[in-house]
């Protein structure tokens, strides 16, 4: 999934409905583990939206992208 910029109070909430269609799309296809499951309350790594990273955000995202993917195709 993307990150997407989420108020912190309706995290839980959105993360949940990230969860579920995680679950469901897991049917189908691989899914990589996201611990976020999309979403992140830091306004620092977005940058004009809440869909746009900051420099900050893509660096930290590739990183945690990466490691997901290794884990994976160690499978």
């Amino acid at each position: 999934l993307p990150w997407y910029f989420t108020d912190p109070v309706a995290a839980d909430e959105q993360r949940a409905a990230n969860r579920k269609l995680v679950d469901e799309l897991s049917r189908f296809a691989p899914v990589l583990v996201d611990e976020h499951l999309g979403v992140e309350t830091d306004p620092r790594l977005f940058s004009d939206t809440n869909w746009h990273l900051s420099e900050e955000g893509a660096r930290l995202r590739s990183r945690e992208f990466g490691r997901s993917l290794t884990i994976w195709l160690k499978q």
